[in-house]
């Protein structure tokens, strides 16, 4: 049979059984006669877990204890080897002493583990719950309302009207250029993007080469034999080349 060690002050050591230290704690300290300390040590060891004296208040509220009371407790449990205490500058922390604890058996180890495992799988469906939740709230406060739809149609067909008109306009008041001109036009400009790719692949030809036996990047060697690239003026070839008309290219 399993035992743990409670001991009392500095005095005599009383031996218990776990199941009969469990039914105490499971009792709660306002079945016990509580008193402040009771009840401080209790929320302790159901926390089980570093905190300070402004936790402790803070939980204990309900209770109606004075800070000053639930700092004496803190410090009569640590006399009492229930707790221990770490000091950080000017804050105590406190923390249930582990050794005082019951040792599990195997089984009570499995099912506990068990336990931890169901747990977590349920935070974990819970939390996706949440998280689609939040998702559908955050699109329902997102959407227009029907008044602010209709008000959103309703400029925007305006707006598409506004555009139809002026594209009326521009149809009507639209300039033919004649064919010959058009080619004229076409031929020159392929005439300017031959010359520019021709132009471009000569001096890769040239610069490449070099580029293999210096130790400079290319942007720097542009930059020292005055060579400026269509990146450094923010030109595509592609974006140009785009522009030629469909029908014609």
């Amino acid at each position: 049979r399993h035992e743990h060690v409670r001991c009392f002050g500095f005095g005599a050591v009383e031996r218990k059984p776990i199941a009969s230290w469990r039914e105490e704690m499971g009792k709660g300290s306002a079945e016990r006669g509580a008193d402040p300390k009771s009840i401080v040590e209790d929320f302790v060891r159901n926390q089980n877990r570093p905190l300070n004296c402004q936790n402790a208040v803070d939980a204990l509220q309900k209770y109606g204890i004075k800070k000053a009371v639930v700092q004496k407790s803190l410090d009569a449990l640590v006399v009492e080897e229930v707790l221990t205490q770490k000091d950080y500058g000017k804050q105590k922390i406190y923390m249930l002493r582990q050794d005082n604890l019951p040792n599990l058996s195997p089984e009570e180890t499995k099912e506990l583990e068990e336990k931890v495992k169901k747990l977590q799988d349920t935070v974990k469906k819970e939390s996706e719950i949440v998280g689609k939740l939040e998702q559908n709230l955050n699109q329902a406060c997102n959407a227009l309302s029907d008044e602010d739809l209709a008000k959103k149609i309703e400029e925007l067909t305006a707006e598409n009207e506004e555009i139809k008109g002026r594209l009326v306009k521009i149809k009507e008041s639209q300039t033919l250029i004649p064919d010959t001109e058009k080619k004229e036009i076409v031929k020159a400009f392929d005439d300017a993007l031959s010359a520019w790719k021709k132009r471009k692949r000569m001096v890769n030809d040239i610069v490449d080469p070099i580029l293999e036996n210096v130790s400079k990047k290319p942007k720097q060697f542009y930059q020292d034999v005055g060579i400026e690239t269509d990146t450094e003026v923010n030109i595509d070839i592609k974006e140009i080349e785009a522009l030629k008309p469909k029908k014609i290219r």
